[in-house]
């Protein structure tokens, strides 16, 4: 059975092998209709990790004609899968739990379509309430200043690294999305970049700040010297192919620790400042909202949270009534 995420799956120790081939096809079903959804590479690869896991539990259990499984059935799952110690001896978070019940409900769509269930029975599934997670790790303007001097822009690598950065805060892009830009798909002239297939498999247009077009230009003449038919607009060692995410992160790590920053910073840590930073400095929401390509103002509304927990430290802090003590 060929997977186009094939070697993805088989990192996260994914095997097919010991299911029946009924159940075999009808992954091979649901990733091409998850294809057909246009999701990004990982939520595919981690659905089908979950309805892979869910067979097996079926198979391992004879629970028999997959027509007639009941709420019980998928409920024993999810418990077993939220009990289940990982490699780590850390129980199943509950962001994990949401994945497996967002995989076995668009799974069972598929099998309602297919007219191998009566209806729908993942519908049943009653989620648990996740806490709101704020962003943890967000940098000061004064570290986020320190990290971008680090790195020595006398050196290619150095160069192409202060424009990654400038990248990443100026214009608060994704991993994923800055990886993938091309030459073409900045207009210097312009001072716009347009990110191609972004979440949501959406383009959108974002200003390139002062500061990110200097060290993108300076970037981009000696770049395109050294590589002038290689599309990509970041590349790897070797200038023959785009920046991987172990690189990315690689180059995050490096010029953190070169910069005595103590807090964990990975690439998305500088597109949460970017939106925290324009927040507290009066920008408004729905074009905050807009720039990190969000669908609605509520995936935006954290950092409004991030910007009170920031003002209620500085309360703390500052206020003279915090400092007595309350008999």
């Amino acid at each position: 059975m060929y997977f186009r995420t094939t070697g993805e799956l088989e990192k996260k120790n994914v095997h097919f092998n010991s299911l029946p081939d009924y159940f075999k096809n009808l992954i091979v079903d649901y990733r091409k209709e998850l294809t057909a959804r246009h999701l990004n590479q990982r939520t595919i690869v981690n659905y089908l990790c979950s309805i892979s896991k869910f067979l097996k539990f079926l198979h391992s259990i004879n629970a028999g004609d997959i027509s007639k499984i009941g709420i019980e059935i998928i409920n024993t799952f999810l418990i077993s899968t939220y009990n289940e110690l990982n490699q780590y001896g850390r129980k199943c978070t509950i962001g994990t739990l949401l994945l497996h019940i967002a995989a076995l409900r668009g799974f069972f769509t598929l099998l309602e379509l297919k007219e191998i269930v009566p209806y729908n029975i993942a519908r049943k599934i009653t989620p648990p309430i996740q806490e709101e997670r704020l962003p943890r790790g967000i940098l000061s303007k004064q570290e986020i200043s320190l990290l971008l001097q680090q790195p020595d822009v006398a050196t290619v690598r150095g160069l192409q690294a202060r424009a990654v950065l400038e990248m990443l805060y100026g214009c608060g892009l994704r991993n994923s999305e800055l990886r993938r830009l091309t030459v073409n798909d900045i207009d210097l002239t312009a001072r716009i970049l347009t990110v191609r297939l972004g979440k949501g498999q959406k383009d959108r247009k974002l200003p390139i700040g002062n500061s990110a077009l200097h060290w993108l230009e300076r970037y981009l003449k000696l770049r395109n010297t050294l590589s002038p038919t290689t599309p990509f607009l970041f590349l790897a060692r070797g200038e023959k192919a785009p920046l991987t995410n172990g690189g990315l992160i690689f180059i995050i790590h490096y010029y953190k620790s070169l910069a005595g920053i103590n807090k964990k910073v990975v690439p998305h840590t500088l597109r949460h400042c970017f939106a925290t930073h324009l927040l507290e400095e009066g920008a408004p929401l729905p074009a905050i909202s807009a720039l990190l390509g969000h669908n609605s103002l509520e995936a935006t509304q954290i950092y409004t949270r991030v910007g009170i927990e920031s003002l209620k430290k500085i309360h703390e802090k500052y206020h003279p009534r915090e400092k007595f003590k309350l008999c």
